[in-house]
């Protein structure tokens, strides 16, 4: 499992060249990511959005959202672009010293209740293959002091439970 995280991580990591330099308002950008439905295939999103295939073979819209697809052109994924998510973080009321208390399986809702606010999705990810199938998402909260907690959850029989918690520096 911690391999999977890995992989998310570094999926998302390598999503971040194609970055625009011209960034969309945070309302705008939250509004087209959450109008992508993980059910849209690549053709649906072209036609309403038009996209640049970046070198990595990841699809850009809006300059603003990345996406990846199953060879049957369905959505696999899909993140947001920013360069810093501590510029778009909702900013959490939790000390750092106390992340290691969040424990593997934790609900959402819990999580949520903890940190004092909803966290930003910053990916989701519809993974199929036998041993990890299942769809995950990420969220980032924002401390006080300005460090950027990353959390990956799970759905796991129709609830969102943590699966890593960790501070992205």
């Amino acid at each position: 499992m911690k391999k999977l995280l890995a992989a998310l991580l570094a999926m998302f990591i390598c999503l971040l060249p194609a970055i625009s330099e011209t960034a969309q308002t945070d309302s705008e950008i939250k509004d087209l990511y959450e109008q992508i439905e993980m059910s849209f295939t690549k053709a649906e999103l072209d036609e309403k959005y038009g996209c640049i295939e970046t070198e990595e073979g990841y699809f850009l819209y809006e300059n603003e959202i990345l996406c990846a697809f199953y060879e049957s052109g369905r959505l696999q994924a899909k993140a947001r672009a920013f360069e810093n998510a501590g510029d778009i973080a909702p900013v959490a009321n939790i000390p750092l010293t106390k992340l290691s208390s969040y424990k593997q399986g934790m609900t959402i809702e819990k999580v949520t209740e903890a940190f004092g606010c909803e966290g930003l999705e910053i990916m989701k990810i519809n993974l199929a293959d036998e041993e990890n199938a299942g769809v995950r998402r990420v969220l980032v909260w924002k401390t006080e002091a300005g460090n950027v907690v990353q959390a990956l959850f799970e759905l796991d029989d129709n609830e969102w439970v943590l699966f890593a918690i960790a501070e992205v520096k």
